[in-house]
């Protein structure tokens, strides 16, 4: 046999038996998934646009409670330093039927 075919046919040998367990040895246990691994969303949403304006009608604990129209609509999304009660912005709200799809106000420019 050549020296490259005695090679590879040990190779293969000594591969295989190591894939081979023992049956007193216990299988390892799957590893639990780490946080840093990212999850599926709970839900696909089927989001739905519609562009109009939102006005800041007050400041709520860090967050801004906005005004949208067209529906007239009250939505909670986060707000910037700067922005004062009263100020209206272009803005697209984005919905979807399905439950656990909270509405999302995208704010684009502020109205001048």
């Amino acid at each position: 046999m050549s020296k490259p075919g005695f090679l590879l046919l040990l190779a293969l040998a000594v591969s295989g038996c190591a894939a081979l367990e023992s049956p007193g040895s216990p299988s390892p246990e799957p590893t639990p998934p780490t946080a840093s691994e990212p999850r599926e969303p709970r839900e696909n949403c089927d989001w739905q646009s519609t562009r109009g304006i939102a006005q800041l009608l007050e400041w709520m604990n860090g967050s801004a409670r906005f005004e949208f129209f067209p529906g007239e609509q009250l939505i909670v999304a986060p707000g910037r330093s700067g922005w004062q009660e009263g100020d209206e912005f272009k803005a697209e709200l984005r919905e979807a039927p399905q439950a656990g799809c909270d509405p999302q106000l995208i704010i684009i420019d502020p109205l001048e």
